[in-house]
């Protein structure tokens, strides 16, 4: 009988890992993968939806508040509309800590 490589301890290790890593990003919301300005559509300055849904999925609502953000910053050359984004939002659903921890790892997507 051939004996593993690694102890098996290894093996619970990695997989608590993995459900700890679960616990910090969520496959509980629709993104819509590519959200920029101009895949916003809006009526009277209002809301009305989206275009452009072919990177839509499932994952962490985090990841559409960041690319929200940047793009209001990025295409209107200032941040004074990023805190109106976030409000309207829902600042309860967001966690600043994880939104950061977004913004870090989309830099490298």
């Amino acid at each position: 009988m051939r004996r593993a490589v690694f102890p098996n301890n290894h093996r619970r290790r990695r997989t608590s890992h993995r459900r700890r890593s679960r616990k910090r990003i969520a496959y509980d919301a629709l993104l819509h993968g590519d959200y920029y300005l101009l895949n916003i559509i809006l009526d009277n300055w209002r809301f009305s939806g989206f275009i452009d849904l072919d990177h839509a999925g499932l994952s962490d609502r985090h990841i559409d508040v960041f690319w929200g953000s940047w793009t209001l910053w990025f295409n209107l050359h200032t941040s004074a509309y990023c805190n109106r984004f976030l409000d309207a939002y829902g600042r309860d659903v967001i966690d600043e800590g994880k939104l950061a921890a977004i913004a870090a790892m989309e830099c490298f997507m």
